[in-house]
């Protein structure tokens, strides 16, 4: 049992470093955090406009929705 699981330690520790080796997909990831960090900074830069929108979106979904939908389809007054 004790060989099995030193077998099975080794192997682990190489697939590990093998796949630490690896460079494959580098790019996409750096790209990847590019975009993220472009999102981020146009978030905060634009945080106003953008809560103010949503506020807006809000407000408007929200608008008449206490007094209900009469029933010919339109809201009652």
């Amino acid at each position: 049992m004790g060989s099995y699981l030193s077998l099975t330690a080794s192997w682990l520790r190489t697939k590990a470093r093998n796949f630490m080796r690896e460079e494959k997909g580098a790019g996409e990831i750096i790209a990847a955090v590019v975009v993220l960090a472009i999102v981020v900074v146009l978030g905060i830069a634009f945080q106003d406009k953008i809560v103010e929108f949503f506020n807006t979106l809000w407000g408007n979904a929200t608008e008449g929705a206490d007094t209900g939908i009469g029933t010919n389809g339109t809201k009652p007054t």
